[in-house]
């Protein structure tokens, strides 16, 4: 349904705007190494949008990238087509003849390939593959039978081998993709994907309310220390949402007598392990959307209880952990999305509290004052839960991400920027209209660039979720799927799965095209 928002006014850089640029006195912003608020803070220099953040040369944004005007149109012009027929879909391998394997947690590592599928005979286990029908296999059966399969889930790669935790029985296993070669690291398993920092993984555990780290083996893997005062034994407390920056891992954690997450860091050490220090609130409350750009932390998070979740910076120190808005703006609501831009991050910012009558605006910080600047009325997304989708990346010099005109709204489409307002734009109208003036939403997830292209997919309101391609035009994004496709909605499945990723050059992706099942699929593009 398309929000409502008549009445709401056109601020254009009012208020919020300046709150943003004025906020943080000179002695915040001098505890960031190298920020001035006048030189390289400025938002000038190799932050300022104009130099390989731009749109790469020739195209500026004044050439192909606006060619149809208003992307009005919802299919794919004459280079798309030219680009679909590019495009050639095949199965890798039917690991589950007549039944779905569900493949999904795809991570690659080294020279393979892993996911988790059900071949039907050993349940839910950890695979590999090359690529090759020949080269799709069962790496191990963790467990004995299909009833008690592992599950295995938050895969991650670490020295070119995959760690992951099973599930059913919570334990964390390492493999370098044989059956010998996969070991039992700890009987705790990662609530989250773990994160490596420095050579290590750390993680918090499903069952247990310590911080644990792992340099790959099990006698080295071990917990560092209880945070909470009143560890219950059951992990609803322990450490979530964890995000490594160069020397330092931040973490949410629930605190019992707050009765709300607060934001920690560590740095490996029973003693480094602390909360984040502000001089700029009393503390730092409901912490979402953690990400890291230059070395530094952003997010966005509460002061106190009742106040809105506003974007914020930290390096780690008191003084260098500030709110990007000023908290006292009353058209702040919350922090929408966080999208780290090469050093930069472009964040969106709700600013009204009415759930239907909210409109957002887009800004993009190098984590100054100086440096946040504003890219115009653009609604993203709302990540305001937490929830991590992957619908940003950055790509031939600009980033992509789902977005929405505030001020002309043709529902959530693909849109990109250089780091200027005026190279703000959207990509590709996707969003089917349903009615005059509503639009179907176009669930846009999982963008991945695979060599000289853009794939994710997308939902247009009429084929159901499929696979897109784009080479950053309107004309050349189009929908592709093979001729053998009789499966309505074929890539429908949960974005936390990790089902669409790059492997040796190629798309790699779930999907159920026929009524042999849900299996996993390559999307090559011909050169």
């Amino acid at each position: 349904m398309r929000p409502t928002r008549d009445g709401r006014s056109r601020r254009g850089e009012s208020a919020t705007r300046r709150s943003l640029l004025g906020v943080c006195g000179a002695g915040t912003l001098a505890a960031l190494a190298g920020c001035t608020g006048s030189d390289d803070g400025s938002g000038n220099g190799d932050g300022s949008g104009s130099g390989d953040g731009s749109a790469n040369g020739d195209d500026s944004g004044s050439g192909d990238r606006t060619e149809d005007g208003d992307g009005s149109d919802n299919g794919p012009g004459e280079g798309g087509s030219e680009l679909a027929d590019a495009v050639s879909i095949e199965l890798v391998a039917d690991i589950a003849p007549g039944d779905s394997s569900d493949p999904d947690f795809l991570t690659v590592a080294g020279d393979r390939l892993y996911f988790r599928a059900d071949d039907g005979e050993h349940g839910a286990e950890p695979w590999t593959t090359d690529g090759t029908e020949a080269g799709t296999q069962l790496v191990v059966a963790i467990g004995s039978r299909a009833s008690a399969s592992s599950r295995p889930e938050n895969l991650v790669e670490y020295e070119g081998d995959i760690v992951f935790l099973t599930s059913y029985r919570e334990h964390f296993w390492r493999t370098d993709g044989t059956e010998d070669g996969t070991i039992q690291l700890a009987s705790e398993g990662p609530r989250d994907r773990p994160v490596e920092c420095d050579g290590r993984l750390y993680f918090g555990a499903v069952n247990d309310e310590r911080l644990w780290i792992s340099d790959g083996t099990e006698a080295g893997t071990e917990a560092v220390t209880d945070i909470g005062p009143d560890s219950d034994g059951w992990g609803w407390n322990g450490p979530t949402r964890l995000t490594a920056t160069d020397d330092s891992v931040f973490f949410r954690y629930y605190d019992p007598e707050l009765e709300d997450d607060v934001l920690w860091m560590t740095d490996g050490t029973e003693e480094g392990t602390q909360m984040v220090p502000t001089d700029d609130a009393p503390m730092i409350r409901d912490p979402v959307l953690l990400r890291t750009a230059g070395g530094l932390l952003y997010f966005g998070a509460r002061a106190d209880e009742d106040a809105p979740r506003v974007p914020w910076c930290s390096d780690g120190t008191a003084a260098g952990t500030f709110r990007l808005v000023d908290p006292e703006d009353p058209d702040l609501f919350t922090t929408q999305s966080m999208m780290p831009y090469g050093d930069r991050v472009v964040f969106s910012v709700d600013t009204s509290e009415a759930a239907w009558e909210r409109g957002a605006d887009l800004w993009i910080t190098d984590g100054t004052t100086g440096g946040t600047e504003f890219l115009g009325e653009v609604n993203t997304r709302s990540h305001s839960n937490g929830h991590d989708w992957d619908d940003y990346t950055e790509y031939d010099g600009r980033l992509f991400f789902v977005g929405s005109d505030q001020v002309d709204y043709r529902g959530h489409n693909l849109w990109a920027t250089d780091g200027t307002a005026e190279g703000t734009e959207p990509v590709a109208q996707i969003a089917m209209e349903i009615a005059d003036g509503d639009y179907e939403e176009t669930g846009i997830e999982d963008l991945t660039v695979v060599g000289d292209y853009l794939f994710f997919t997308a939902d247009d309101g009429e084929t159901g979720q499929q696979l897109w391609i784009s080479d950053g035009t309107e004309s050349g994004t189009t929908m592709v799927a093979p001729d053998s496709a009789t499966v309505e909605d074929p890539l429908h499945y949960s974005h936390d799965d990790q089902s669409v990723v790059v492997y040796d050059g190629d798309c790699y992706f779930t999907a159920e095209y026929t009524d042999a099942g849900r299996e996993l699929w390559r999307a090559s593009v011909d050169d």
